[in-house]
């Protein structure tokens, strides 16, 4: 059994940042929070950014691919809250956002807001600290797994769905950006979970034995991402053991429910 890691999209890796505040129509100086829902965006999450809008803007710059079912209302509603706002241009939301823009976005994005869909492991390459919000009802419970073995690596802090609400979202944005050393954490773990020789490993199997699924699928059978994402975070190899983390940030989730996932309880508070 080989751990590979999971493929990321060709050209993912290396972001592009110079010329990236001109091309997204970005002011410099002002911290970027980037938030993906998906390539079929995520109502929870675009609901609660405009919930959160007049407050984030104050301090940040948010790039929000909405979807492009949900591009239309949720642009039209964050331009009725952000009305007469003197920071109503921080606010960029983007239906779909082709390589180019997201290899950009994330070349000058702060902290990135996601789902723990396949995205993850871009977030991991790139290096990026992040806020994951798992589905809840997920097929098999796929994202609340995918979710926790990231958080594992201490490469970011999840919210669980029925705990996301504005206040919480802003106090947990604020916390990570207001904290250096804690997004450094977080960098050095995104970057142990990454697995940029993954295509070359699977692509090799007379040298490498059978991909072992990094993560859960929506099928909810352990993928070869699921095996190997724990075997990140308990193998013995001296790569691993330089960047493991003593932490993992999980919001809203129960002693049980972390017992379950392999996450020491101690690490996890509740916000309700």
């Amino acid at each position: 059994v080989a751990q590979t890691g999971n493929p990321v999209r060709q050209g993912m890796f290396i972001v592009q940042k110079k010329g990236a505040h001109e091309f997204l129509k970005l002011e410099e100086g002002t911290p970027i929070i980037f938030i993906l829902g998906g390539s079929q965006g995520a109502q929870v999450i675009n609901n609660v950014v405009l919930d959160a809008l007049p407050q984030l803007v104050e301090k940040y710059q948010v790039i929000h691919q909405t979807g492009e079912n949900n591009f239309k209302s949720t642009a039209s509603t964050a331009g009725v809250i952000l009305k007469g706002n003197r920071y109503e241009g921080r606010y960029h939301p983007f239906p779909y956002l082709n390589l180019l823009s997201m290899k950009m976005s994330a070349g000058i994005a702060d902290l990135i807001i996601s789902r723990a869909g396949s995205t993850i492991f871009e977030i991991a390459a790139w290096g990026i600290p992040s806020i994951i919000v798992p589905i809840t009802d997920s097929n098999g419970d796929h994202q609340r797994s995918n979710a926790f073995a990231y958080a594992r690596t201490g490469a970011c802090l999840v919210i669980e769905e029925n705990n996301l609400a504005a206040n919480v979202l802003i106090s947990d944005i604020d916390r990570i950006m207001g904290n250096r050393e804690e997004r450094e954490r977080m960098v050095v773990g995104a970057r142990s979970f990454a697995r940029p020789d993954a295509a070359q490993k699977i692509g090799r199997p007379g040298r490498n034995p059978p991909a072992v699924p990094l993560l859960k699928s929506s099928g909810g059978k352990v993928s070869p991402v699921a095996r190997s994402a724990r075997a990140i975070t308990s193998s013995p190899g001296p790569a691993i053991n330089k960047v493991r983390p003593s932490l993992a940030n999980i919001v809203g989730t129960s002693a049980r429910t972390a017992r379950s996932f392999n996450v020491p309880a101690s690490t996890c508070h509740s916000e309700t």
